[in-house]
């Protein structure tokens, strides 16, 4: 089982923008971003492995190997 990559990019810009947002003094809009990024990366972006929750970025590079920080299988992404 792989983890979904556009999930995992969803949740990771979702997070971004709403700690861009803290900086620009968008108070609620951005906690709401922030939790939702949270949120996404809960909830699709776990270890297909152990289930614990890692969210780790997606791999920038298609060579770019990742690990669990936790049971220290490594993660694969699709990429569909």
């Amino acid at each position: 089982m792989k983890l979904p990559r556009k999930w995992s990019k969803i949740g990771h810009v979702l997070l971004l923008a709403g700690m861009i947002g803290l900086l620009l003094d968008w108070m609620v809009l951005s906690i709401v971003l922030a939790f939702g990024g949270v949120a996404v990366l809960g909830w699709k972006c776990k270890c297909p492995h152990c289930g614990s929750w890692s969210a780790p970025p997606w791999p920038w590079s298609e060579d770019a190997v990742r690990f669990c920080p936790h049971c220290g299988n490594r993660l694969e992404y699709d990429d569909t």
